[in-house]
Formats: structure tokens, sequence, C-alpha cells
């Protein structure tokens, strides 16, 4: 027997706030599945409704799984890079060739500098010229980005630099 508290001439404060909170909750929860029950339930559109809500919650399932696959697939690629860069610093290799040095510091100067196509790359031995044209603000990056490339011993820069409102060479 559940025994519950009343507002009598002895206890003026009656029932505690979390049994009124509770009692709350529940009349709420009611309402709602009621006023819910009444909605999916109509004899003239609840059909209808019904249908949509079933639609709606299967495109929500296909959809979350979809992404949960390419976010699985994601995941592992991040793995697979890492787990890469953590063997080439403890494998002995030999100096990658001057064209495969090259094409690893163009893929990695994308992400920082525009106009790639006017710079030139000269690359010996993993020595590495620069020549060209670029807007001043990129080219500290560029050189940073360059010299932190694996392979790479030293740089040398003869890049002509251009303000913001100058044309970069065409």
């Amino acid at each position: 027997m559940v025994e519950r508290s009343f507002p009598t001439p002895e206890s003026p404060r009656g029932a505690t706030g979390f049994t009124r909170f509770r009692d709350g909750a529940v009349f709420a929860l009611g309402l709602g599945l009621g006023a819910l029950a009444a909605y999916l339930l109509d004899p003239n559109a609840g059909a209808r409704r019904r249908a949509v809500f079933g639609d709606q919650a299967r495109s929500v399932a296909r959809s979350s799984g979809r992404k949960g696959i390419k976010a699985l697939r994601h995941t592992r690629n991040q793995l697979e890079g890492a787990l890469a860069n953590a063997t080439a610093l403890f494998t002995p290799v030999g100096p990658a060739s001057d064209r495969k040095l090259a094409e690893r510091i163009r893929s990695r100067l994308g992400h920082v500098a525009r106009h790639l196509e006017k710079l030139e790359l000269d690359v010996h031995k993993g020595d590495v010229l620069v020549r060209g044209q670029l807007d001043e603000r990129e080219v500290q990056p560029l050189l940073k980005t360059i010299a932190s490339t694996r392979g790479v011993r030293s740089v040398t820069d003869n890049i002509e630099r251009s303000s913001e409102g100058q044309q970069p060479l065409q």
C-alpha cells in the first residue's frame, strides 16, 4: 500500500515537491499519449498519418544507417593513414626519387596556397628550389610546408611576392 501525504492541519506543506512534480509529469505523459493516440487513430485521417509516420521512420533508419557506414569508412581511412605515417617514421627507406619528392610536395601544397600552377619546383637529391610568383601572405606557410615534407633537406626561396592589390603574373 502506497502512502501519500495530503495537507492536514498538522502538515500545512502537504506533499513534497518531488511527489507533486512526479504526479504532474505522469499527468502530462498521459495527456500526450492520449493526444497522440487520438491523432493517429482518427477515423478520417489516421490511416494516412500512420502511413506518413511509418515512411518517415523508415527514411530516418535508412539514412542513419548510410551515415553510420560513411562514418565507419572515414574512421577506418583515418586509422590506416595514421598507421602508414607511424610505419614510415620507423622504416628505414632510401631517399625518394626527385620526381616522387616533387609530387609529394605538390600534394601537400594544395592545402596551403592557390595558383600552384604559377610555381615551379626543382628538386635535386632533397634540395628544393621554388620559383614563381605568389601572394605575400601565402609564402611563409608554403615554405614551412615544403620544409616539413619528408625527404626535403633544404629549401631555396626564389619566389616573387605580390601584394593583395596586384594581380599575379598570367
